[in-house]
């Protein structure tokens, strides 16, 4: 289910706003990170796979669409947002968007992962916990050495070889 203003397109990855294009519209979509409904504002840190940003949606300043959907959202959802990158140390990055334009494309039920979950429960919900932050530092530090190491073996005259899974019923 998608609601919001009409089409709104990715123009820049998360990664790619910064201080330099405040003042400038770009187009951003990815996963509600965090959400604040403060009444008449709602503050959202957005992620994508590169990174977040906070996004300030302000009623006065978006179509009754675009409010709705922005007020339906919640932690996971899936959005679309385009708006006017603003300079503020406060944000995450030091930037935020001031919405323009918002969609929702997919809502999230209950996000089932609380900061005091155990790790068994964490693994059990594993799809869901790599979303988190230190999850994601984790496995972007992983594919980094794993990327490194590839490098030294192929300057090095190695080549991969994949054998197959063993399981002990089959040998």
């Amino acid at each position: 289910m998608s609601s919001g203003s009409g089409e709104v397109a990715r123009t820049h990855l998360i990664s790619q706003v910064g201080p330099d294009l405040e003042g400038q519209e770009v187009g951003l979509a990815g996963w509600v990170y965090r959400y604040r409904d403060l009444g008449s504002v709602v503050f959202i840190v957005l992620r994508d796979a590169t990174g977040i940003i906070q996004a300030v949606v302000r009623s006065e300043e978006v179509d009754p669409s675009s409010w709705e959907a922005a007020k339906r959202a919640d932690v996971e959802a899936s959005v679309k947002l385009a708006g006017v990158v603003r300079l503020d140390p406060r944000a995450p990055g030091g930037v935020e968007v001031r919405v323009t334009r918002f969609k929702l494309v997919g809502e999230s039920p209950d996000f089932p992962i609380k900061k005091d979950a155990g790790v068994e429960f964490r693994l059990d919900k594993r799809h869901l916990d790599i979303r988190s932050r230190r999850m994601w530092a984790v496995l972007r530090i992983r594919a980094e050495f794993m990327a490194g190491l590839r490098e030294w073996f192929d300057s090095n005259g190695f080549i991969p070889v994949e054998a197959p899974t063993f399981v002990s019923a089959a040998v």
